[in-house]
């Protein structure tokens, strides 16, 4: 299978945040499908996830050698900023990266 993104330039992929939820099984898993098939299942459905434990912390090694293992090669991840990042009650004014768009239009109200 080739990468979507390669085959289109430009191309927007789409997916989900996290892959792993009771509530899909019957929908998107079949019925009783096991948290450790979940990814599998996902990755025949949506090119990439974005992987919410990495707002907690770093995975472990393990972990990410299981997610790749799980996935074709063309999978794509991507990781949520950790928490720590930005803490609440320091960050007043949203970085750049945050919100671009304050760099267009100045500085943000």
């Amino acid at each position: 299978m080739s990468d979507p993104a390669e085959r289109t330039p430009g191309a927007i992929l789409i997916g989900t945040q996290g892959f792993s939820y009771d509530g899909w099984n019957g929908l998107l898993y079949p019925p009783g499908t096991r948290p450790a098939d979940r990814l599998a299942l996902y990755a025949r459905a949506f090119p990439l996830v974005e992987i919410d434990r990495t707002f907690y912390g770093p995975p472990r090694a393990s972990e990410v050698d299981r997610w790749i293992s799980q996935t074709p090669d063309t999978f794509r991840f991507t990781a949520k900023v950790p928490r720590a990042t930005f803490p609440a009650r320091r960050c007043r004014v949203p970085p750049p990266i945050v919100d671009r768009s304050t760099r267009r239009r100045g500085t943000p109200s």
